[in-house]
C-alpha cells in the first residue's frame, strides 16, 4: 500500500495541486475581465449620455480632418462681423520631412498642423475684437506672428495687419 501511494497517489496529488493553482489563476483572470467589462460598460454609458450636440461641438474644436475651405470661411465670417475684409489668405498643411521621420525617435503626434497667414486693414479696436473672437472661436488657434504697420502720413486710424496662425486637426 505504501508503494501504491508513492507510485500512483503522490504524482496525482502533485498534479491536483498544480491544477488547483492554475484554476485559481483562471478565476483571478476572469474576475479582472469582469471588472474591465464593467468599467467599459460604465464608460460607454457615460459617453452615450453626452448629448450629440456637445459631441458635434467637440468635433468642431479639433476636427477629424482638415478642411481649408471651412477654415477660410470661418475666418472670413468672424472678420465680416467687424467690417474687416481678409486679403491674401494662405493655408498650408504640415508636410512631413521623410528624413526627419526616419531620424526622429519621438512618438508621432496625433495632431496635424495647418499654417495660415492673411492680412487686412482695420482700426486697432476692431483688430482686438476680431482676434478675441478668433481666440474663442470654433477652432483651437495658436497665433504665431502678428505684424502691424500704419501710414502716419495719411492720418488714418486704420492699420495694416498680417497674421500667422496654426490650426490643428487629427491625422
Amino acid at each position: 500500500s505504501i508503494g501504491t501511494f508513492f507510485m500512483y497517489l503522490k504524482p496525482m496529488y502533485a498534479e491536483i495541486k498544480t491544477l488547483t493553482a492554475t484554476k485559481a489563476r483562471y478565476i483571478n483572470i476572469l474576475q479582472r475581465a469582469n471588472e474591465i467589462t464593467a468599467k467599459r460598460d460604465t464608460v460607454l454609458s457615460s459617453y452615450n449620455a453626452i448629448p450629440q450636440e456637445d459631441i458635434e461641438r467637440l468635433k468642431k474644436v479639433i476636427p477629424s480632418s482638415f478642411n481649408p475651405i471651412m477654415i477660410a470661411r470661418h475666418i472670413n465670417s468672424v472678420a465680416s462681423e467687424y467690417g474687416i475684409i481678409i486679403k491674401g489668405i494662405k493655408i498650408t498643411e504640415q508636410v512631413a520631412d521623410t528624413r526627419e521621420m526616419v531620424v526622429s525617435t519621438k512618438k508621432d503626434s496625433q495632431l496635424k498642423t495647418a499654417y495660415i497667414s492673411f492680412g487686412f486693414k482695420s482700426p486697432y479696436d476692431q483688430f482686438v475684437k476680431f482676434m478675441k473672437d478668433l481666440e474663442y472661436g470654433l477652432y483651437i488657434v495658436d497665433v504665431t506672428g502678428i505684424t502691424i504697420s500704419g501710414d502716419s502720413s495719411s492720418g488714418s486710424s486704420n492699420y495694416e495687419y498680417k497674421i500667422n496662425l496654426n490650426i490643428y486637426s487629427f491625422k
